[in-house]
Protein backbone atom coordinates (compact mmCIF):
# COMPACT_ATOMS: atom_id res chain seq x y z
CA UNK A 1 0.00 0.00 0.00
CA UNK A 2 1.32 3.53 -0.61
CA UNK A 3 1.40 5.70 1.88
CA UNK A 4 2.04 9.45 1.63
CA UNK A 5 5.60 10.96 2.19
CA UNK A 6 6.34 11.49 5.61
CA UNK A 7 8.44 14.63 5.87
CA UNK A 8 9.44 13.67 9.34
CA UNK A 9 10.98 10.49 7.94
CA UNK A 10 13.06 12.97 5.63
CA UNK A 11 14.09 14.80 8.15
CA UNK A 12 14.99 12.18 10.54
CA UNK A 13 17.34 10.23 8.23
CA UNK A 14 19.40 13.61 6.54
CA UNK A 15 17.36 16.87 6.72
CA UNK A 16 15.25 16.44 3.76
CA UNK A 17 14.39 14.19 1.32
CA UNK A 18 16.75 16.92 -1.25
CA UNK A 19 19.40 16.29 1.45
CA UNK A 20 19.17 12.75 0.90
CA UNK A 21 19.57 13.25 -3.19
CA UNK A 22 22.44 15.52 -2.45
CA UNK A 23 24.07 12.60 -0.54
CA UNK A 24 23.31 10.14 -3.09
CA UNK A 25 24.31 11.95 -6.10
CA UNK A 26 27.74 13.00 -4.45
CA UNK A 27 28.36 9.39 -3.75
CA UNK A 28 27.61 7.66 -7.25
CA UNK A 29 27.25 10.23 -10.04
CA UNK A 30 30.44 8.88 -11.16
CA UNK A 31 29.88 4.97 -11.25
CA UNK A 32 33.68 4.02 -9.86
CA UNK A 33 32.47 6.56 -6.76
CA UNK A 34 29.34 4.22 -6.14
CA UNK A 35 31.64 0.91 -6.81
CA UNK A 36 33.74 2.19 -4.05
CA UNK A 37 30.87 1.78 -1.72
CA UNK A 38 30.74 -1.44 0.48
CA UNK A 39 27.53 -3.49 -0.24
CA UNK A 40 25.29 -3.14 2.85
CA UNK A 41 25.85 -6.40 5.01
CA UNK A 42 22.73 -7.93 5.22
CA UNK A 43 21.65 -11.30 4.08
CA UNK A 44 20.94 -11.68 0.37
CA UNK A 45 18.95 -15.27 0.63
CA UNK A 46 17.51 -17.29 2.95
CA UNK A 47 14.36 -16.16 5.16
CA UNK A 48 14.20 -13.23 6.45
CA UNK A 49 14.72 -12.79 10.38
CA UNK A 50 12.48 -12.30 13.13
CA UNK A 51 10.79 -9.12 13.09
CA UNK A 52 11.56 -6.73 16.37
CA UNK A 53 10.03 -3.27 17.40
CA UNK A 54 11.12 -0.30 16.18
CA UNK A 55 10.22 3.71 16.75
CA UNK A 56 6.60 4.63 14.54
CA UNK A 57 5.33 0.98 15.09
CA UNK A 58 2.05 0.54 16.03
CA UNK A 59 1.04 -2.14 17.67
CA UNK A 60 -2.51 -3.54 19.45
CA UNK A 61 -2.01 -4.73 22.90
CA UNK A 62 -5.30 -7.36 24.26
CA UNK A 63 -5.56 -8.33 27.69
CA UNK A 64 -7.68 -10.63 27.91
CA UNK A 65 -10.70 -9.62 30.55
CA UNK A 66 -9.17 -6.31 30.88
CA UNK A 67 -10.34 -4.51 28.24
CA UNK A 68 -9.33 -1.21 30.16
CA UNK A 69 -5.96 -2.30 29.36
CA UNK A 70 -6.09 -2.89 25.96
CA UNK A 71 -6.40 -1.09 22.83
CA UNK A 72 -3.96 0.08 20.22
CA UNK A 73 -0.29 2.03 21.32
CA UNK A 74 2.43 3.76 18.69
CA UNK A 75 5.94 3.41 19.69
CA UNK A 76 7.23 6.41 20.04
CA UNK A 77 10.79 8.03 18.94
CA UNK A 78 12.39 6.36 21.96
CA UNK A 79 11.16 3.26 21.37
CA UNK A 80 8.74 3.18 24.43
CA UNK A 81 5.05 2.15 25.02
CA UNK A 82 2.97 4.20 27.00
CA UNK A 83 0.34 1.36 28.38
CA UNK A 84 -2.56 2.37 30.77
CA UNK A 85 -1.46 1.88 34.52
CA UNK A 86 2.18 0.97 33.29
CA UNK A 87 4.87 3.44 32.87
CA UNK A 88 6.61 3.48 29.52
CA UNK A 89 7.55 -0.03 27.96
CA UNK A 90 10.80 -0.30 26.65
CA UNK A 91 9.86 -1.75 23.43
CA UNK A 92 12.91 -1.08 20.85
CA UNK A 93 14.53 -4.28 19.61
CA UNK A 94 11.82 -6.66 20.94
CA UNK A 95 10.33 -9.47 19.06
CA UNK A 96 6.36 -9.59 19.18
CA UNK A 97 6.52 -12.59 22.49
CA UNK A 98 9.57 -10.77 24.25
CA UNK A 99 7.40 -7.79 24.34
CA UNK A 100 4.22 -10.02 25.78
CA UNK A 101 6.64 -11.01 27.94
CA UNK A 102 7.49 -8.15 29.52
CA UNK A 103 3.81 -6.46 29.52
CA UNK A 104 2.12 -9.80 31.34
CA UNK A 105 5.73 -9.10 34.19
CA UNK A 106 4.96 -5.67 34.39
CA UNK A 107 0.95 -6.43 34.79
CA UNK A 108 2.13 -8.96 37.40
CA UNK A 109 4.02 -6.32 39.29
CA UNK A 110 1.22 -4.45 39.85
CA UNK A 111 -1.10 -6.91 41.29
CA UNK A 112 -3.45 -8.53 38.38
CA UNK A 113 -3.98 -12.12 38.72
CA UNK A 114 -2.17 -14.11 35.41
CA UNK A 115 -2.92 -11.39 33.10
CA UNK A 116 -3.03 -13.06 29.49
CA UNK A 117 -1.39 -10.85 27.00
CA UNK A 118 -1.50 -10.95 23.56
CA UNK A 119 0.45 -7.91 21.01
CA UNK A 120 -0.31 -8.02 17.37
CA UNK A 121 1.67 -5.73 15.09
CA UNK A 122 -0.89 -3.61 13.32
CA UNK A 123 1.56 -1.31 11.21
CA UNK A 124 5.11 -0.81 10.67
CA UNK A 125 7.80 1.45 9.68
CA UNK A 126 7.37 2.43 6.16
CA UNK A 127 9.76 2.09 3.50
CA UNK A 128 11.18 4.64 1.60
CA UNK A 129 11.86 4.84 -2.32
CA UNK A 130 13.45 7.81 -3.58
CA UNK A 131 15.46 8.84 -7.12
CA UNK A 132 15.28 7.06 -10.40
CA UNK A 133 11.59 5.54 -9.96
CA UNK A 134 8.16 6.41 -11.12
CA UNK A 135 6.84 6.73 -8.04
CA UNK A 136 8.89 7.58 -5.32
CA UNK A 137 7.32 7.97 -2.10
CA UNK A 138 6.92 5.93 1.29
CA UNK A 139 5.22 2.97 1.57
CA UNK A 140 4.25 -0.01 3.79
CA UNK A 141 6.58 -2.61 4.68
CA UNK A 142 5.43 -6.09 3.94
CA UNK A 143 7.94 -8.38 6.06
CA UNK A 144 10.52 -10.22 3.61
CA UNK A 145 10.45 -8.02 1.40
CA UNK A 146 13.42 -7.52 -0.41
CA UNK A 147 14.67 -4.42 -2.92
CA UNK A 148 12.65 -5.57 -5.92
CA UNK A 149 9.19 -5.94 -4.30
CA UNK A 150 9.93 -2.03 -3.16
CA UNK A 151 11.08 -1.19 -6.86
CA UNK A 152 8.01 -2.20 -8.47
CA UNK A 153 5.86 -0.79 -5.24
CA UNK A 154 7.18 2.18 -6.34
CA UNK A 155 6.61 1.89 -9.88
CA UNK A 156 9.50 0.29 -11.06
CA UNK A 157 12.91 2.56 -12.68
CA UNK A 158 12.49 5.16 -14.95
CA UNK A 159 14.39 5.09 -18.22
CA UNK A 160 17.23 6.47 -16.59
CA UNK A 161 17.64 4.91 -13.63
CA UNK A 162 21.16 3.00 -13.19
CA UNK A 163 19.77 -0.56 -12.22
CA UNK A 164 22.48 -2.76 -11.67
CA UNK A 165 22.90 -1.52 -7.83
CA UNK A 166 20.84 0.92 -5.31
CA UNK A 167 22.09 2.65 -2.00
CA UNK A 168 20.35 1.59 1.48
CA UNK A 169 20.68 3.85 4.23
CA UNK A 170 19.26 1.96 7.55
CA UNK A 171 17.55 3.18 11.02
CA UNK A 172 20.85 2.28 12.54
CA UNK A 173 22.69 5.18 10.51
CA UNK A 174 24.46 1.89 8.16
CA UNK A 175 24.16 2.46 4.66
CA UNK A 176 25.97 0.44 1.83
CA UNK A 177 25.04 -0.57 -2.15
CA UNK A 178 22.50 -3.26 -2.95
CA UNK A 179 21.26 -5.76 -5.19
CA UNK A 180 17.94 -6.50 -6.18
CA UNK A 181 17.86 -9.72 -3.90
CA UNK A 182 18.95 -8.03 -0.65
CA UNK A 183 16.42 -8.35 2.27
CA UNK A 184 14.78 -4.76 2.86
CA UNK A 185 14.47 -3.36 6.69
CA UNK A 186 10.90 -1.38 8.30
CA UNK A 187 12.38 2.37 7.81
CA UNK A 188 14.72 1.94 5.00
CA UNK A 189 15.65 4.55 2.79
CA UNK A 190 16.05 2.83 -0.89
CA UNK A 191 17.88 5.87 -3.63
CA UNK A 192 17.71 5.15 -7.43
CA UNK A 193 20.97 6.87 -8.98
CA UNK A 194 20.47 8.02 -12.28
CA UNK A 195 23.04 6.49 -14.86
CA UNK A 196 25.55 8.11 -16.80
CA UNK A 197 24.62 8.27 -20.73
Amino acid sequence: MRRRPNKNIFADRCGSKFACRAIFVFLCLVPSACQNIPPITMQDSGPAPVYTIGPGDRIRVLVHRQENLSGEFNVDSSGRVALPFIRGVNAAGLTIPDLEDVITRRLIAQKYNNPKVSVDLIKSRPVCVLGEVNKPDCYDYIYGMRVAAAIAMAGGYTYRARREVVMIMRVNGDRGTAGHDTLVYPGDLIEVAERIF
